[in-house]
Parts: C-alpha cells; structure tokens; sequence
C-alpha cells in the first residue's frame, strides 16, 4: 500500500451507501482503505469540515488518535526484594503469544531454544519500506524459517548478518516478552511468541491531535488496529489459542468502550473464538487530566484549566498545544465557550449540534471546536477543543444547562507527558482516569496493585465508582515487580505494564489447562473471567478483589 498518510489527515468514517463515489468527487480526499466497520479516508490537513459539508449521510467520523506505550519501570535489584515469581505445573505450550508495540530482539537467548529453533513464529515490521510485501499489510514481514536462517548465521559469526537487520529499537518491547514468557523466573517459558513492531505516528497526525512530539514512540490508531487485523488473520491458519497484549495507551475516547480500537479488539474477538486481548488500565491515575461533573438548566459552571505558568508573571514566553475532549449525552443541550487568560472568548457553542467545526484566532491562541456525532451504539457525543498556541496562564471553559437531562459531562486533556506535564485541571477527578483502550468490552483489563502502597497505585488508572458511568471491570493485579535477565545481569521492572504482563501469565495458563489439555476446549472470554474471580482475595480496606497467582496454579491443578 502506498504511504499517503504523511501527507493526509487520517478519519475513521461509518457510512452506509457508496462512499467511494461520492470521495472519488473530492479533490482533496480519497478513500484509503475499507475495513471491518470503518472506512479509513485521507484528507487534507484542515479540510475535514469540506468533507463533512460535502459528503452528507457520514454516520459517524473518529480522527487517528495518539497511543504511547504504557509505562515500564526498570530498578536494580536487591536480595530482600519481594517479587512475583511464577512457578507453575504449567509452562505456555501450545499458546502463542501477540505482543504489539517496539518489536523484540530476535537473537536474545531467551527466545531461542537449546536445538536453535526460535520460539518467535512471525515478526510484523510495519517500519519497514519493502516493496514485495503481499496483501494488505506495509512494511516486511519474517516468518520462523527467516528468522532460524539469521539464528544460524549469528551462531557462526557471532553478529547479526545484513540478511535480517531488525533490531528493537529501544528494548521495551524485549523487556515486555520476556516479562510474559522468557525469563528463568517464570514457568510460561515454552509458549510461542508474534511480534508487530509498531510504526511510529507521522508528524501530521500529531498535529491533528495538538501533539508536539517530544518523543518517537508515539504511535497511531490505525497502525494498531492494522496489529491486531494481522494477529487475528494468524490466529486463523494456526493452531491453538492466542493472547495478544497490547501495552498502548490514549487519554482519547470517552471511556464507553467505543473508541475505534476498542471497537475493533470487539470485533476480532467476535470473530475469532479463542483470540484474547489483554490492555492495562494507563498510566494517569496521578495525572490531573480528567475533570467531571452534574450541570442542570440554566446553571452555568466554570471548569479551569492550568496551562504553563498560571500566574503569568515570568517571562517565559513558551505557548503549547492541546486538545479537551468534552463528553455529554446525546439527550442534553449545553452550550460552552472558551475563554483565554487574555479575556478572550469563542462564541457560544450548541453541543447538540453535530459535523460543525468553528475558528477563533486570538491574540491567546487559537481555538478550533469540532462537534462529533455519536457511533450507533453510544450515548454519548465527543466535542474536540483544539486550542494551539496557548498563552500561559488559566483558560476556561464555560458550560450551561440549556436543555437537560442527564446532565452529566466529563473532559479529559492529552496523557501528562505529551504536554510536558504543563497543561492540568484545577479541579481534577481521581475516577475515569483509566486510558483508552481499557474500557474495550472484549478485553481483559489489569489493574495495578502495590502491595507497598497498601492498595491500588497511584499512577495506575481508575474506573469510575459511579454506577451510572460504570466502565469495564478491571483485574487487580499484585504487581510487586519482576525479574528478568539481559546482558548486564538481573534486573527488577515494575509499572502498569508489568501489571500486564502478569495478566498474560495467568490467561496462558488458563488456556494451557483449558484448550491445549482438553480440560475446556470452548473456554471463552467469561470462562477465564470466572476462573479468575475464583481465585481472587477480597482486599481488607477496600471494595476489590486481588487475583491470587498461586491459588490459580493450584485450582488449575485441582481441577
């Protein structure tokens, strides 16, 4: 496929009728691709309100978003420390293993075994410009034979031959495998691993997102859902079951489990009677990025927002770039404006009005509003609030009650490290604070438990305690941290990615027990929830449940 999306905005478009028609008329879109659900279009940087004026009937649109990769905390390793250390009758064969995010080290001894023979099946590089890759799927991809041909090559020369350049670009994604299945310090160390090495999100579609990138491993909606088609479209034409972990996280989408890539996890779920996706809860439970709250008729409320310096008495003149996802109900009429610390202000704005995107250039900044409708199944409307070249100081966002209902909202900001941890709610609240794609109906989702911090830890994200906005339920993992082993000797990693991994550990070993044994070759998605509930313990202080490792080994064994 050719590699338009540098130069185009990316949309996710819900339409029913001939959509290819009616793009092929536009001279600044064109129709990239139809997928399951969705067609992705290209359009040109700031045009989306032509499209939406020029294609009538869209169902619903979703721009590309942001993902990072969830956090992994590295610490040297003591002699007291307490770890989690896996032993069990079960050791992952039969299983394979999908891991999507930075790749892995195809040569590290962990994944190779005493015969030579490697334990990775298939290894997606989506970074890689190869003109012969067939069907639909970019970059190059290297099935076990290729991989095994390199392993000979390297034991004869002890380097890595030109035949096979891919590396890991940063170690997260080895680190990530051998937490789940490639270490001595954990039994699940004969399963089979599928690698996609993510390409990184291009500069317009940070852009699009007021993202500045101060990193490289930021990645985009598309590419991960390209991911999990390809793992889906695997697990297919091979033999035993499949768990996929998927360490991505997005403040973007309203926690309702129906951003694009939740919906797709969904989808390939459906599908696929034994493709299990595992995600974690993010990273932003310490973050100050998601404010809520009850507005009623003609109530007017204030919701502030911190950006930079509040004062705005130094003379740092840096500006930044943001976006505030507001979320309503589709039964309520609010109408907002935005005000800057300059006392400028956008005219008032109908949340019930849908496709309509508005611009204010103020000395300030500028502030572009973009009201999004609903996808069939929610309801609930996203309004985005692009606000580039901010001033420092606090901005407001002035809502009223005009006609309600429900009258609950909720705003979230981009994840703390993409605005440098300067763009912050005054009033921040601590529930919702879980990332996309968490609230996926069809994963299994960890929550982080510390055993230090005498309960959930304070970065892992939270759902919210409000019946009335319940999200998925989560699994709360007892993350002590764990060893693993690299050149350097053994390391301790912890963080809500780990918390992940030890997720992954327990679905292998149900999935050993379950389909590889026979003991329940249809096990499905509510089998392996219930499994593990059995074997939780209710924590003393709080209203959760810890998933207890040992007792899993020893009731698979029981039974």
């Amino acid at each position: 496929m050719n590699n338009f999306r540098s130069d185009y905005e990316t949309y996710f478009i819900e339409y029913y009728g001939d959509i290819k028609n009616q793009v092929e008329k536009l001279d600044y879109a064109f129709l990239y691709e139809e997928l399951p659900i969705y067609y992705v279009v290209l359009i040109e940087e700031g045009r989306v309100k032509d499209f939406l004026r020029d294609i009538p009937g869209i169902v619903s649109i979703q721009q590309n978003y942001i993902y990072e990769l969830s956090q992994i905390e590295e610490k040297d390793y003591r002699l007291e420390d307490k770890c989690v250390n896996l032993n069990s009758h079960y050791n992952g064969s039969g299983v394979t293993v999908g891991v999507i995010s930075g790749g892995i080290d195809y040569l590290d001894k962990e994944f190779i075994q005493e015969d030579g023979k490697s334990r990775i099946k298939v290894i997606w590089d989506q970074t890689i410009d190869w003109e012969n890759q067939k069907d639909n799927f970019y970059g190059r991809v290297y099935d076990r034979r290729y991989i095994e041909e390199v392993i000979e090559l390297y034991r004869e020369c002890d380097t890595p031959h030109k035949k096979f350049e891919y590396l890991d670009s940063d170690g997260y994604g080895t680190t990530i495998c051998k937490a789940i299945g490639g270490s001595r310090y954990n039994s699940v160390n004969q399963c089979d691993f599928a690698i996609v090495k993510l390409k990184r999100a291009e500069v317009i579609t940070g852009n699009m997102n007021c993202i500045k990138f101060r990193n490289g491993n930021l990645y985009e909606t598309y590419d991960v859902v390209k991911a999990l088609q390809y793992f889906a479209e695997l697990n297919k034409v091979s033999k035993g079951p499949m768990v996929v972990y998927l360490p991505v996280e997005s403040n973007s989408g309203g926690r309702n489990g129906n951003s694009v890539l939740e919906r797709y996890i969904n989808y390939f779920s459906n599908i696929n009677n034994d493709f299990f996706v595992i995600v974690n809860n993010g990273n932003e439970g310490d973050g100050y990025r998601h404010s809520e709250g009850d507005i009623r008729n003609d109530t007017v409320l204030y919701v502030p927002i911190i950006v930079g310096n509040e004062t705005r008495d130094d003379k740092d003149e840096t500006r930044y770039d943001f976006q505030i996802s507001l979320w309503t109900n589709i039964h309520d009429k609010l109408v907002f404006k935005v005000m800057s610390p300059l006392m400028e202000e956008t005219s008032e704005f109908d949340t019930s009005n849908f496709f309509e995107v508005l611009n204010f250039d103020f000395n300030g900044g500028n502030v572009e509003i973009m009201s999004m409708p609903p996808s069939l199944k929610s309801n609930e409307r996203e309004i985005i609030i692009k606000i580039r070249d901010a001033v420092q100081g606090t901005w407001i966002v002035n809502l009223e009650g005009r006609e309600v209902i429900y009258g609950e909202y909720d705003m979230w900001l981009p994840k703390k490290a993409l605005t440098n941890y300067n763009v912050n709610f005054r009033h921040p609240c601590e529930g919702r604070t879980l990332t996309t794609p968490a609230t996926a109906v069809k994963a299994l989702t960890s929550m982080c438990y510390s055993q230090y911090e005498g309960g959930i830890r304070i970065l892992s994200g939270k759902p919210c305690e409000d019946m009335k906005k319940r999200t998925q339920e989560s699994m709360v993992v007892d993350n002590r941290g764990l060893l693993i082993e690299d050149e350097h000797g053994i390391l301790k990693i912890d963080g809500v990615a780990v918390s992940g991994c030890i997720l992954c550990w327990m679905v292998i070993l149900i999935l050993q027990w379950a389909v590889i044994d026979g003991h329940n070759p249809n096990i499905d998605l509510k089998g392996i929830k219930l499994l593990l509930a059995r074997v939780s313990t209710r924590h003393l202080n709080n209203c959760y449940s810890i998933i207890d490792i040992n007792k899993l080994n020893d009731l698979l064994v029981e039974l």
